[in-house]
């Protein structure tokens, strides 16, 4: 169940995308500390807060019960270390021509790396997010 949580949502996000294109410093900035915040929210066990986050669609498609199931995934995961490495670029979604800001950040844990992939709408509204 799991799974397959997350890949409806990485799916319905993906498929609505178009090309990603660089973003400047200050969105690059602004996105990168969004994503992180997300990343430690989840981290603490935070998930109705990082609900509270999601655009509406996404809440249509993922509660706070769904949310949990990566619970397990993080906990075998071991302390969270550091923040490794982000990317921020900024796509359109094919049907609305909203702007998407994809954030890609490698976390480093006690016993496993992790990469979230989590994106937003231009309104910073979580509207994609997935754990690898």
């Amino acid at each position: 169940m799991l799974r397959k949580s997350f890949v409806v949502l990485l799916t319905m996000f993906l498929f609505a995308l178009v090309a990603c294109t660089s973003v400047d410093d200050a969105t690059f900035d602004h996105y990168a500390e969004e994503a992180e915040q997300v990343i430690l929210m989840l981290n603490d066990g935070e998930y109705g807060e990082v609900v509270n986050l999601f655009a509406d669609e996404l809440k249509t498609e993922l509660d706070e019960a769904g949310l949990r199931q990566i619970e397990p995934l993080i906990a075998e995961s071991g302390a969270f270390e550091s923040i490794k490495k982000v990317n921020v670029d900024k796509t359109e979604e094919i049907s609305t021509k909203e702007e998407i800001f994809v954030t890609v950040t490698q976390v480093v844990y006690e016993n496993n790396n992790r990469t979230f992939t989590i994106s937003f709408n231009d309104q910073d509204e979580l509207v994609g997010l997935y754990v690898k």
